[in-house]
């Protein structure tokens, strides 16, 4: 019995450094990001395996109660097993998205969940503040140099109504992705910056580190402007604007929105980027893909094409347009799953 405890906790530390260690690399290295899911994950499941033993699971209970968010989840992938039903000739690559992709990321959401003490979240913060800097710094260098530091990737062009504007990228592929990361960490580390002290104390160490952190978070503000990416721009106007509702100190918020409004209107083209969402010349790929997913779930609207199918199924809806996804996620999980 003792022996299990022991590895029992040494299964708690390895999925502590590796939960700090996914948090730091998801928006620098895609290796290492899934090294570390996948250090996750499986220590997860052997921990879990090792708490069938009924002292090990009685020592470890208090850790974590099932939380409505579970049961979410759950339902979610429930709803993804039955959409396998419809996925007809693309049943293979339903059953990989459920498994490899969806089935995954459940796990890791509960390996993450279940492994953290409320005494870790702000090292898990931490972290954010400590990866941020690092994309911050990295995002300028590349908008100032022409390439990044990390991986050396380039600025992109974008293009729309006859105008060409250089978007950063970071380390990530697309601008859309870093836009994606940065409008899922601002509102966290915002919120967590401008908390009440009963909710985030800080001690003396914390203080010392509070005019670093406002420097990275106008940085990754700054950094999402520079993204050009409509839909970042719209996701994070809308997370500090709901971040506002739930904080007191609502005048600070609201002042960070005006002044990354005032950036992104000095941005060249910032008008013609805008226009250029409802004009036929600049973004009418995507009402395509938007008619072919509506038609999609005008024909699947309960239990979905089929998890995973959408990009394969797509070609049976509009005629001669392939697609790599629907530029638009709600739509596309609706079309496969229901």
């Amino acid at each position: 019995m003792k022996v299990l405890k022991k590895w029992t906790g040494i299964l708690d530390k390895i999925l502590e450094y590796s939960i700090y260690s996914l948090i730091f690399f998801i928006p620098v290295s895609t290796a290492f990001t899934e090294i570390f899911a996948g250090l996750i994950i499986g220590c997860f499941v052997v921990k879990k395996v090792l708490e069938l033993t009924p002292n090990i699971a009685r020592a470890t209970s208090h850790r974590y109660g099932i939380q409505p968010s579970d049961w979410f989840l759950a339902l979610f992938f429930v709803f993804c097993t039955i959409s396998v039903i419809n996925a007809g000739p693309y049943v293979a690559l339903s059953l990989k998205a459920l498994f490899r992709k969806w089935g995954k990321f459940l796990l890791l959401y509960w390996g993450v969940a279940s492994s953290l003490e409320r005494a870790q979240i702000r090292w898990v913060l931490g972290v954010f503040f400590l990866s941020g800097a690092l994309v911050a710094i990295d995002a300028f260098s590349q908008k100032f140099l022409g390439h990044e530091f990390l991986l050396g990737r380039p600025l992109i062009d974008v293009n729309f109504t006859g105008i060409t504007v250089r978007a950063i990228t970071g380390a990530l592929k697309h601008p859309n992705n870093l836009a994606a990361y940065l409008i899922t960490v601002l509102p966290l580390l915002t919120g967590f910056y401008l908390a009440p002290k009963e909710i985030s104390p800080r001690g003396k160490w914390w203080e010392a580190l509070r005019v670093g952190q406002l420097l990275v978070l106008v940085s990754l503000g700054a950094a999402l402007a520079l993204t050009l990416s409509r839909g970042g721009w719209l996701g994070g106007v809308t997370g500090m604007l709901v971040l506002a509702f739930f904080l007191p100190r609502k005048k600070v918020l609201l002042a960070g929105i005006v002044i990354f409004f005032v950036i992104i209107f000095l941005i060249p083209g910032f008008w013609d980027r805008i226009l250029a969402s409802f004009t036929s010349t600049g973004d009418s790929g995507r009402y395509q893909l938007w008619d072919g997913a509506w038609a999609m779930i005008a024909d699947y609207p309960l239990w979905g094409r089929g998890i995973g199918t959408f990009m394969a199924a797509f070609q049976d809806y509009v005629q001669g347009r392939g697609a790599m996804y629907a530029h638009h996620c709600y739509l596309q999980i609706w079309a496969e799953t229901g």
